[in-house]
């Protein structure tokens, strides 16, 4: 790949994504989903969306996928994984993306390690160009180790006040710790209202500036879900979806998209040129 320096409409190579909710119910896999979507559209190329929880997943029922082979099967035989074995256990969901999911017919405990973690890490990257991370809700010091090495780290919360606490003591401890890549705070499922909490009021509270507002659409995203389709094929000019691609675009470097313009705006663009036909 070339060194030369990254322009404005040329993504920033990115190789390692971590999503992790700070409570459950905020929609981290949801979010996870759409957002490697968007990851490998933009950049064109094969993308993996993998799981964390190894023991009992959720991405085979979300996506209503039924691979042979799971994570749970891979990380139980630590030293024959290598990244021709981790290939057969990845399934197309659409054109540039793949994903790896754990144990979804039985739950089925296991110890992650520090090396079974990074070994996986390591077999994925061999065979896309970004790996996107649907965290478990764990805080274990794997977890800290891991999500801290990431290029990019996602840490999602609702706009609710004990979503953002628990937000807020994530962010700090990650502060604390120190981390690779950058950082990014989302608040999902945001429904500006009356009674909603502002940005500015939200970035206050976390003291964390340039806060990313995913919209709220429980009705779109739940019949997603229940069709095993992804947001994007049944809504691809859904809110969620512009959001969902800001958020990516960010990621990569990309300057925001242009504002789509009105017809009125268009035809008024048009009136010049036509009256040079005259």
């Amino acid at each position: 790949m070339s060194n030369a320096p990254q322009t404005p409409n040329a993504p920033a190579r990115c190789r390692s994504v971590v999503v992790l909710g700070a409570t459950e119910g905020s929609g981290c896999t949801t979010l996870a989903v759409n957002l490697a979507v968007e990851l490998s559209r933009l950049q064109n190329r094969d993308c993996i969306l993998g799981e964390q929880s190894v023991a009992f997943g959720r991405l085979a029922n979300l996506l209503r996928i039924s691979p042979h082979l799971t994570l749970y099967d891979l990380v139980s035989e630590p030293d024959l994984l290598d990244a021709e074995l981790m290939r057969t256990a990845l399934t197309k969901i659409d054109d540039h993306l793949s994903v790896l999911v754990g144990s979804y017919l039985a739950v089925r405990p296991v110890t992650i390690t520090h090396e079974i973690a990074f070994k996986v890490l390591a077999c994925t990257l061999q065979l896309a160009e970004t790996v996107i991370v649907d965290a478990r809700h764990n805080f274990d010091a794997v977890d800290f180790e891991f999500a801290s090495h990431a290029e990019h780290l996602v840490l999602v919360a609702k706009p609710t006040m004990p979503s953002l606490r628990c937000l807020r003591t994530i962010v700090d401890t990650y502060a604390r710790r120190g981390t690779a890549g950058k950082r990014y705070v989302v608040i999902n499922q945001y429904q500006p209202n009356d009674d909603a909490l502002s940005k500015d009021a939200i970035e206050r509270f976390l003291d964390v500036p340039n806060v990313i507002l995913i919209a709220a659409d429980s009705v779109a995203v739940e019949a997603a879900e229940n069709s095993g389709k992804l947001l994007r094929t049944l809504y691809p000019d859904h809110p969620v979806i512009k959001d969902t691609t800001s958020l990516a675009r960010t990621i990569l470097g990309l300057s925001p998209e242009p504002a789509a313009r009105s017809a009125v705006r268009q035809w008024l663009d048009m009136l010049p040129a036509l009256g040079k036909r005259d």
